[in-house]
């Protein structure tokens, strides 16, 4: 009956010295949770055909004056192979440039006017990420762009603008077709 008792007090000592006999080394704060790798100086990325593809925009897009106008554009693939664009970054915004140009109320548009470019600073820190895309032939990616210049007019204030929007990307470069933005 005692050798019962002694083996759940004797399991309880064992287990008490090997703990207290190991030895913890503290990880020093700015180790911990990091992966520390090598990335090449320049990263070059395969020029990709924008051939079978096309960037589809609304004909025409209603805005509220005095804020910024989000717009949902579609990458289509319309070729027979997949295209995989391996600059593209996770922020949609990084990866197009919004040109734009504000339609006189008094006037016709004069085609000679030059067009305003939108385009998100990328920042250098934190450096953002890469995500490839990978669109498989006779499909499309939803992507959504943010045009702010609709948030620089007043509130009640009408105006119409003539927009096209185009990646900024160095190795996949297509462009939208003119269409129209109108802010009341």
């Amino acid at each position: 009956m005692r050798t019962k008792n002694l083996f759940p007090m004797a399991a309880v000592l064992f287990g008490t010295l090997l703990c207290g006999c190991s030895t913890v080394t503290e990880m020093p704060d700015e180790d911990y949770g990091h992966v520390k790798f090598k990335r090449p100086d320049k990263v070059v990325y395969e020029q990709i055909s924008a051939r079978d593809c096309q960037l589809a925009v609304p004909e025409e897009v209603q805005a509220v004056a005095g804020t910024s106008c989000d717009l949902e554009v579609q990458l289509i693939n319309y070729g027979r192979k997949e295209i995989v664009i391996k600059e593209w970054y996770m922020i949609d915004q990084y990866n197009f440039a919004v040109f734009y140009r504000k339609i006189p109320a008094d006037r016709p548009l004069d085609n000679k006017m030059p067009f305003k470019k939108y385009a998100v600073r990328i920042p250098a820190k934190p450096l953002p990420k890469h995500a490839e895309l990978r669109i498989n032939p006779s499909n499309r990616a939803v992507l959504n762009i943010t045009m702010p210049f609709t948030g620089e007019l007043n509130p009640g204030e009408n105006a119409a603008y003539e927009v096209i929007v185009a990646t900024s990307l160095n190795t996949f470069k297509i462009r939208s077709k003119k269409f129209m933005v109108y802010a009341r």
